[in-house]
């Protein structure tokens, strides 16, 4: 045996060379760290959502966080495999979901509740857990469960995304000048009724459509 392999051995010994695959730099990083941050990150616009929209808001979103937690937490136990809800990843589904849909959805009259339970059934088992799970779907769980439920409620009126109902008298000192203001049922511009807090709706000008606030 050579110097070299003699060194190369003894070196082997004290210290063997380990092999595994990537990430091969570390930290106190989880998975369930990073879900939780944003969790948390996303509270403000949560909130000013919930102070635009109302207490609707917040059942929407209630909803679809519930509806998508007991997904995954059902498609995992179903194949016999280990819960994985704990680590905010179906949570963090479900607010995105929840903030991605109108908050009139919440409604009994008509009965529209069932369409973010369908959006986050869609989003966590076909396009989260059929792919494989966390870190192996293609699309974006939260949008796929949107774009589900806004094609298949084509001429709904509760799933138009321009028809989010936005109260403007939470936003009477937003000036926007090539929007036209006008009073629901009339034609008449009133941009004082917006200010006072009465009910109007916008024509916007690229679309030339109402939209009902």
């Amino acid at each position: 045996m050579s110097e070299g392999e003699k060194r190369m051995d003894e070196a082997n010994k004290h210290k063997p060379l380990v092999v595994t695959v990537s990430p091969h730099i570390k930290s106190e990083e989880s998975v369930s760290r990073i879900m939780w941050t944003v969790n948390i990150s996303l509270l403000p616009a949560f909130i000013m959502g919930f102070y635009f929209f109302g207490p609707k808001a917040l059942c929407v979103t209630a909803l679809c966080i519930i509806t998508a937690v007991l997904s995954e937490y059902a498609f995992t136990k179903s194949l016999k495999q280990k819960a994985t809800i704990n680590d905010g990843s179906a949570f963090l589904t479900g607010l995105l979901l929840g903030m991605n849909l109108p908050a009139s959805l919440w409604s009994f009259n008509p009965f529209t509740i069932h369409i973010p339970i369908v959006a986050s059934v869609v989003a966590i088992v076909i396009t989260k857990q059929l792919f494989g799970g966390l870190g192996y779907n293609v699309f974006n769980p939260a949008l796929v469960g949107r774009a589900f439920t806004l094609i298949s409620s084509q001429g709904d009126d509760h799933m138009d995304c321009t028809d989010c109902r936005l109260p403007l008298h939470r936003c009477k000192n937003i000036r926007h000048p090539s929007w036209g203001i006008k009073r629901r049922g009339h034609g008449q511009t009133d941009r004082n009724l917006w200010r006072q807090g009465q009910p109007v709706y916008a024509t916007s000008p690229r679309t030339q459509s109402g939209i009902h606030w």
